[in-house]
């Protein structure tokens, strides 16, 4: 459906160049997107960082999950960033976030 789009030349044919110029776009319109709905939900947070399934987050959970979804330039500050927050997160100091701890958290925001 959109094979016009992208061949911006006409030839019929999509090339290297214009192909990697609509995957770069379509990456854009997708941040859009993401921007536009506004900020994740915590089941969203959680459905998306809970690796384990346990339905709670650890810290080493939420850095991989926060550098996946950073820009590059950002990721080595993750690490101290979630290290400094964790303690107001982790109210009960169980070393994880459940749900109602995301929720709490989140709400602050």
């Amino acid at each position: 459906a959109g094979f016009e789009h992208v061949d911006k030349n006409g030839d019929g044919e999509i090339d290297e160049h214009e192909l990697s110029k609509a995957m770069r776009d379509h990456g854009k319109g997708k941040k859009l997107m993401q921007t536009l709905q506004g900020p994740p939900t915590p089941a969203e947070v959680m459905e998306e960082c809970d690796k384990n399934g346990d339905n709670q987050l650890t810290k080493k959970e939420v850095k991989r999950c926060i550098k996946k979804h950073v820009p590059p330039e950002y990721r080595d500050q993750v690490d101290e960033a979630v290290d400094q927050v964790w303690p107001m997160v982790d109210t009960d100091g169980s070393g994880k976030v459940d749900m109602k701890e995301l929720e709490a958290a989140m709400e602050k925001m």
